[in-house]
């Protein structure tokens, strides 16, 4: 059986950069490098109105989340693995490291964090 984490999470009245034009793929690099996940690709679609999807690919799972500027919102999912260890932590960490630079100013982390084990 495999087992892993799965958590969604929603951003709300961002205070954070949102848009490509406010350099927020740099900024996602450096949260996603600060977590200490192993990055394996990222990949960033942006939308006429500067908005993007990002994901990525990591050697314990993915990634992916929108940003949208109109509700200065971010949605989005981490999952990880815990075949060769639990890795929890990391899943944890990445989540916190994007809500630090997104910078949610109504957050409330049981309405706007759910794990799922």
């Amino acid at each position: 059986m495999i087992s892993g984490i799965r958590i969604i999470f929603n951003f709300n009245r961002c205070a954070g950069p949102l848009t490509v034009g406010d350099g927020v793929e740099e900024k996602i690099r450096d949260a996603v490098a600060r977590s200490g996940v192993t990055v394996l690709s990222f990949r960033f679609t942006p939308f006429p109105d500067g908005t993007l999807n990002a994901s990525g690919d990591l050697s314990e799972s993915h990634f992916g989340f929108g940003t949208y500027k109109e509700d200065r919102h971010v949605s989005g999912e981490v999952n990880m693995c815990n075949e060769s260890r639990d890795n929890t932590d990391l899943a944890l960490k990445l989540v916190e490291e994007l809500r630090g630079i997104f910078d949610p100013q109504d957050f409330n982390e049981e309405e706007d964090i759910k794990v799922f084990p």
